[in-house]
């Protein structure tokens, strides 16, 4: 009995490294692990606490407890740099690679893009 194998129609991991590649205009390893992180709402600032058993990280301007969202929207403390580089809630973090430049650089003036 023979048996022939076809090619898998799945995707391999390369393809979809080529795939978000693309759709971030070849941002670098960091910047797309960044901007993932940021999309799911899981980077190590805001959620490191669950891995050291310690108390969730709160705002120090606001009291608040820290989230992406806190950072990117609510915190007064970042409204100045929001402002400067016209960062708004219906930019953030969608497919345009110019918007997420611009979350990446917001981050980056505001001293937390290696915390993320």
């Amino acid at each position: 009995m023979a048996v022939t194998l076809e090619r898998s129609r799945h995707k391999t991991k390369s393809d979809k490294k080529n795939n978000i590649q693309m759709e971030n205009h070849n941002f670098n390893r960091k910047k797309e692990t960044t901007i993932n992180r940021l999309r799911i709402g899981h980077p190590r600032l805001t959620h490191e606490y669950l891995v050291s058993k310690e108390e969730p990280l709160t705002c120090e301007e606001c009291g608040t407890p820290l989230t992406i969202k806190h950072i990117l929207t609510e915190c007064q403390l970042y409204q100045q740099e929001r402002i400067n580089l016209n960062i708004t809630l219906d930019s953030l973090l969608g497919p345009d690679p110019a918007q997420n430049r611009k979350i990446l650089n917001f981050l980056k003036s505001i001293n937390l893009i290696d915390l993320i």
